[in-house]
Parts: C-alpha cells; sequence; structure tokens
C-alpha cells in the first residue's frame, strides 16, 4: 500500500472507532480528513452498530451463480433486521446493470472494491460453500491477518455480538 493509502485507512479506521483512539492515530492528520469538521463539532452521531463482512462463494455456472446470490443477499437481510450493518458483496452485480455502452467494470475491479470493506468491519460471517472460493479464502485470510473474529453460522456471531451490538 502506498502511504496515501495508509494514511485513509488508518484515518478510516479511526473514524469508526475500531479499537483505535482517535487522538492517537499513528501519523495520520485528522486536519486532512473530510470528516474533520463533524469530528470536531460531534454534529453528527454515529451509530454503534456491528459491522459484519459477509464472505461466500458468487460467482459459479449459471443457476448455482444466482443461488450464491440469493444466499448472500438473504443472509445479509436477516443480519439486518436482527440489527447489523452489513457489507455485502452479492449487490455489487446491480452496478453491473448500470454500465452503458463501452463501460466495464472487471471482476478485479469488484473485488478490490469489496477487501476495501474489511479494515472498517467488527466481524466476518462466512456462508456455506466457501471451501470452493479462491476469493473467499483469500477474504479469510486477510480478515485474519487484520485480527477480525470470523464466525461461520449466524448463531455464533450472534453470541459473540449480541443485537449488532459493538
Amino acid at each position: 500500500m502506498n502511504c496515501e493509502t495508509c494514511r485513509f485507512l488508518t484515518g478510516i479506521l479511526c473514524l469508526v472507532g475500531n479499537d483505535m483512539n482517535a487522538d492517537n492515530c499513528g501519523d495520520y492528520d485528522k486536519k486532512e480528513s473530510p470528516f474533520y469538521n463533524v469530528e470536531k463539532q460531534h454534529a453528527i452521531e454515529i451509530p454503534t452498530m456491528t459491522r459484519v463482512y459477509i464472505a461466500g462463494p458468487y460467482s459459479d455456472k449459471l443457476i448455482y451463480g444466482l443461488d450464491n446470490i440469493r444466499n448472500g443477499l438473504r443472509a445479509a437481510t436477516i443480519l439486518m433486521m436482527k440489527g447489523y450493518a452489513v457489507y455485502c458483496p452479492w449487490t455489487d452485480h446491480m452496478f453491473h446493470l448500470m454500465l452503458r455502452d463501452n463501460e466495464n467494470l472487471t471482476i478485479d475491479q469488484y473485488y478490490k472494491a469489496s477487501l476495501m470493506w474489511l479494515p472498517v468491519c467488527n466481524t466476518m460471517l462466512v456462508l456455506p460453500g466457501w471451501e470452493n472460493s479462491k476469493g473467499v479464502k483469500k477474504e479469510i485470510e486477510l480478515a485474519d491477518a487484520i485480527g477480525l473474529p470470523i464466525f461461520y453460522e449466524i448463531r455464533f456471531l450472534e453470541v459473540a455480538f449480541p443485537c449488532g451490538t459493538r
């Protein structure tokens, strides 16, 4: 990562309170943050919901790919109804529907954009079928590297993070 990306991620982690003291954020200059005035004035109360990154297989043969999308969206819906804030990569297909002639988003662009959400999440939920997905294995590896608790069933996530609190 370049220094600019590091400062950005450090700033985001400080802003969302990911186990970091906002007054002690390394070389990150809070005054450079677009949220500086919000932090300073406390004009906006940021909700304290557990942020869950949902990982699971996405693409596959056509019919199984659609099942994967349905399963991912259903897991996200269940968690949202329980009070969690979710990152759901299965909504990426909506961006694809908005592309115009000669526009393109690559799988790599989608994947990199998804991974940017990992550092700001409190935990990860991994859906069944992950064993056959290179992408999910990489997401698990990265989540583990940054110390995110990883759960493979909603019921265990709920025990660790009851009612969506963090």
